[in-house]
């Protein structure tokens, strides 16, 4: 097993990042999110920097599926990703906040969400970095089969020099009883590095969606 170390946010006051563990096939085991020490940095390994070419193509080569079982059945998470107030109360970053402003659940319907930086840490380094505060976003759903597989594609047409593609998300929902095993499948994106930090967001939100399974349980 492989442990990567990603940039999440790097505000003026705290470093976030996301430690993965990949097993050897490429699927992330596990992601969280830690807090750097107040004057400290995060340990990152001279291979974490500058991944070896053979890292680098088995990332590029291989999906990546992120796994969270939650204390909640299956029905409440499926509301979590596929309607307007589920998806406001998880889908986004720490210090963002989402509003859904279309959903249209079927294949071939689009999501379309507004997502702004709200905490004050965010909201300084995207003034900083010259960047609006709201974003508008779209995905369009692949699949639809309630409750427990849904797919989606994410247009990436804002990479500098990059033709715009098309990247899918694969989400499926298993019952255990009075809890649900949640699979995220990631398809790779351009470059390692888009894929990397790609992936340790998606590790991210799916923090916030576990939050939400207990407050909505």
């Amino acid at each position: 097993m492989r442990i990567a170390r990603f940039l999440l946010y790097d505000g003026a006051a705290s470093r976030v990042w996301c430690r993965v563990a990949y097993s050897t096939n490429g699927k992330v085991r596990d992601g969280h999110p830690t807090a750097c020490p107040s004057g400290g940095r995060p340990f990152v390994t001279a291979a974490d920097r500058h991944p070896t070419k053979q890292t680098a193509e088995e990332l590029m080569s291989t999906k990546a599926t992120l796994v969270r079982t939650l204390d909640a059945p299956a029905s409440l998470v499926w509301k979590l990703w596929t309607t307007p107030a589920g998806l406001e109360a998880w889908f986004a970053p720490s210090g963002f906040e989402v509003r859904v402003s279309e959903l249209d659940l079927r294949p071939g319907g689009r999501l379309r969400y507004t997502m702004t930086a709200t905490g004050p840490e965010q909201v300084a380094y995207m003034q900083g970095a010259g960047l609006p505060l709201s974003s508008a976003l779209c995905k369009t759903f692949t699949e639809v089969a309630a409750p427990g597989r849904l797919a989606f594609v994410s247009p990436i047409d804002f990479v500098p020099g990059h033709e715009p593609y098309d990247h899918l998300t694969t989400v499926t929902l298993e019952p255990d009883g009075a809890r649900t095993t949640v699979a995220v499948t990631l398809d790779p994106l351009h470059d390692d590095e888009w894929t990397r930090q790609h992936r340790a967001h998606r590790a991210s939100e799916l923090d916030n969606l576990e939050a939400a399974a207990r407050s909505w349980s």
